[in-house]
């Protein structure tokens, strides 16, 4: 949302102050690129790529044909930095099976860029502007109607984007209220600031 990006903004020189910032996507399916850039863009001191997307082609006729499937693929983004705001200190990232979407095309820009640790699970691996149809009985279904992949060229769609610190939380942790991949995340940030 528009009101995420106006609210890192306006704490951003007390973010500045940390010595390390953790973004929690776990919970994130998605939604609007185009938010998570303004934040990216904090992020970054020189210009970074975005993730590549592209579309299939629906021609039913080819495809009966035997001929491969045709994609329409938007032309990349190259996005500028903020000028003025670089939070410049170690980046982790938590993530889970519902880190998806628009959160994962977040992600793939600041992997690709060695900009960031993932700590957690690997995400759901599911991007691209969902179609969501009626299905008979009352039932519905969200089918991707597009495909994301990293700036370089290799997937993330199907495997998902996968931790540099692999934690999932256990029964053990939650009984206890322990948030054990946040505990990760803090204990990883804090042997970098001991070195």
């Amino acid at each position: 949302e528009e009101r995420i990006v106006r609210e890192f903004e306006a704490v951003f020189a007390s973010i500045e102050k940390t010595d390390g910032l953790i973004i929690d996507l776990r919970a994130n399916p998605g939604g609007n690129e185009g938010y998570g850039r303004p934040i990216l863009a904090c992020l970054f001191d020189r210009p970074f790529q975005t993730t590549i997307r592209g579309t299939r082609r629906n021609r039913a006729y080819f495809r009966a044909q035997g001929q491969a499937v045709d994609w329409h693929v938007w032309p990349q983004q190259i996005l500028q930095p903020h000028g003025t705001k670089f939070y410049s200190k170690p980046v982790v990232v938590l993530t889970s099976a519902r880190t998806g979407s628009a959160a994962e095309d977040f992600l793939s820009s600041l992997v690709i860029e060695k900009r960031v640790i993932i700590v957690g699970e690997a995400t759901g691996g599911s991007t691209g502007q969902p179609l969501f149809v009626t299905l008979p009985g009352g039932g519905g279904a969200g089918i991707c109607t597009s495909k994301s992949w990293y700036p370089d060229g290799s997937t993330f769609v199907g495997v998902g984007i996968q931790p540099h610190i692999r934690v999932s939380p256990t029964i053990a942790g939650v009984r206890a209220g322990q948030d054990e991949i946040l505990e990760a995340a803090l204990e990883h940030l804090r042997k970098r600031a001991a070195e």
